[in-house]
């Protein structure tokens, strides 16, 4: 198991750009913030953006994902991909359980797009923060690292809620991959 420490890596994190296309049949543009902002300026660009891109409305509940339902279903899941992770569930300011799911909900909608993940070496990135609840992604690596899609760091996000949430519906820790990159959520005044 790769190991890490986030004391690494300093704890600044810097807001993502975005290469989005507004509209299906439109060129990217850049556009700067967490997902939540990009999203609000995006449907100033196009208010039919939801529509445009098919996206259909997306449960703010973690039982309704498809990812997972219950902290059984995310450890088996971790147990069976063929990338190993490392789970610390301490460390970190609780975040709201509806603040999660809404930066969940939101990284799922701008995943339909043309962007992807993409971060320097040593670098961690606030991608979602609402209702006091960060969802950061890092990494850790000696090069950029670019992600297939921002549903991988959404769904790191609800197996960390899966596997670390607590009483009060509040969550916790970080998910951390053997290939040097990792998602945080916790505790932001966003």
């Amino acid at each position: 198991m790769y190991t890490y420490s986030y004391y690494s890596i300093l704890r600044i994190s810097i807001y993502p750009t975005w290469q989005v296309r507004p509209s299906p049949n439109s060129p990217s543009i850049a556009l700067n913030g967490t997902a939540q902002e990009v999203y609000t300026q995006l449907l100033k660009i196009n208010p039919d953006y939801d529509e445009d891109w098919h996206i259909t409305t997306t449960p703010e509940r973690e039982t309704e994902y498809p990812v997972s339902s219950s902290s059984s279903s995310s450890r088996l899941l971790l147990d069976t991909r063929a990338v190993k992770h490392d789970i610390k569930c301490r460390g970190f300011l609780d975040a709201t359980e509806y603040g999660t799911f809404d930066g969940v909900k939101t990284l799922r909608k701008m995943a339909t797009g043309s962007s992807k993940p993409r971060l320097g070496a040593g670098k961690c990135e606030k991608v979602a923060c609402s209702y006091k609840s960060k969802i950061s992604w890092c990494n850790d690596g000696k090069k950029t690292k670019t992600l297939p899609s921002y549903n991988n760091i959404a769904d790191a996000a609800i197996v960390i809620y899966d596997l670390c949430s607590g009483p009060s519906y509040r969550v916790q820790g970080q998910l951390g991959h053997n290939d040097h990159w990792r998602v945080i959520v916790e505790y932001a005044d966003c």
